[in-house]
């Protein structure tokens, strides 16, 4: 056992040290093996295919292939983006233009309307408007979902 005690994101570092020491001595599987052990002697049961799969992940931040902030950024951005498109969109929808049936508006029920209806369309909604909750990160959060599976279908 160490006789120093690490604690925080610098016994993340410490840690992958270790493993590499670890399966550089030994083996892959053993430091897989010896990792899992030692989790659930702490209450962490993972097994050794899941340590293996956390070193591939330290690995790849060691390498500087790992940039969270970076994707979270472009993740948000692309939210923004798909609320105001979809915001602009509702907007210019039309029942008439889409079901190809001509519109033909009744002077009566029509008149008071135009007027009502340009001052709304001047207005654009919000995020916090369009999804409705509460809390603005809530918002912020379902625009990010909302984007992350129109992605997943492309």
């Amino acid at each position: 056992m160490s006789s120093e005690i690490v604690a925080g994101t610098a016994n993340i570092l410490h840690q992958h040290s270790e493993y590499e020491k670890l399966q550089q001595d030994y083996s892959t599987p053993t430091a897989n093996e010896l990792t899992a052990r030692n989790l659930a002697r702490h209450g962490v049961d993972v097994m050794p295919d899941e340590v293996s799969s956390w070193h591939k992940i330290n690995a790849a931040a060691v390498q500087a292939k790992l940039d969270i902030h970076a994707e979270r950024a472009q993740a948000e951005s692309f939210a923004q983006d798909a609320a105001v498109n979809m915001i602009a969109s509702a907007r210019s929808y039309s029942p008439a233009q889409n079901s190809g049936v001509e519109d033909t508006p009744l002077e009566e029920d029509n008149e008071n309307d135009d007027e009502s209806n340009s001052e709304d369309d001047s207005e654009l909604l919000t995020i916090d408007e369009l999804y409705g909750y509460d809390d603005p990160e809530d918002n912020a959060e379902a625009a990010l979902d909302d984007v992350l599976k129109a992605q997943e279908r492309e």
